[in-house]
């Protein structure tokens, strides 16, 4: 089952989802960060067809991060935090931070996938990882090894491992701030401890979310595409 959540439709004109259970009053898509979101450009227009039905304009022609340049990958990049940012303060959070989940209207990226949030919950960002995999380390490769973002995405359909990150980059990644995103995980114990879980504070676990995206924020930054002049200079 490829979304947990939904089924998707396409129609002559609309992209149709199907959640798989009704959505709640309290659902993020009822609400208005989400018309504010659509208002803003950010998040694609859609509609409620009924209880369990969402209804999406079906894009007339839709590129993929296997076709982007460099400096569409940056943007989409830039729009996911950006997109991160508002949900956490508000109190939500996204599932993915998947490259795929933007579309482009005509040179706007837009985050397309209606089904990809969530409420808040823990201080972790799960979709961190996808993040790194998906714009940043594929915008690193470009910028140290030329690699264009859009081979990375043919070779490496979920982005670049970081496995393969230090493959490719080899020793010199220590020598950029990038090193600590592809640092080798260690090995798991084989008596696994437990710890007690006690109840998590929200304005915490915002805080918390706040260092890392701004983190995250820190690190693109880092690998903007270069503008090449017509003459053909840096």
């Amino acid at each position: 089952m490829r979304d947990p959540e939904g089924a998707a439709v396409l129609g002559a004109s609309a992209r149709v989802r199907h959640l798989r259970r009704a959505a709640g009053a309290d659902h993020f898509l009822h609400g208005q960060l989400a018309r504010e979101l659509v208002a803003d450009g950010m998040l694609v227009p859609f509609e409620w067809c009924d209880g369990s039905t969402l209804s999406a304009p079906r894009w007339p022609f839709v590129s993929q991060p296997s076709e982007w340049c460099d400096a569409q990958l940056f943007d989409a990049a830039e729009l996911t935090l950006r997109l991160e940012q508002r949900l956490v303060a508000a109190g939500f959070d996204l599932k993915d931070g998947s490259a795929w989940n933007v579309i482009y209207d005509g040179t706007r990226p837009i985050f397309c996938d209606l089904l990809s949030f969530e409420t808040l919950r823990d201080r972790e960002w799960w979709a961190a990882g996808q993040f790194v995999r998906h714009f940043i380390a594929p915008l690193l490769l470009s910028r140290k090894r030329g690699l264009p973002c859009r081979d990375s995405f043919r070779c490496w359909r979920d982005g670049v491992s970081a496995e393969t990150s230090r493959r490719l980059l080899g020793p010199s990644r220590f020598m950029t701030r990038y090193w600590p995103l592809f640092a080798q995980a260690p090995a798991a114990s084989a008596a696994p401890t437990s710890t007690a879980a006690g109840p998590t504070d929200p304005a915490a676990v915002v805080r918390f979310r706040e260092r890392l995206l701004a983190s995250l924020g820190w690190m693109l930054a880092g690998v903007r595409p270069r503008v090449r002049r017509v003459d053909g200079g840096w």
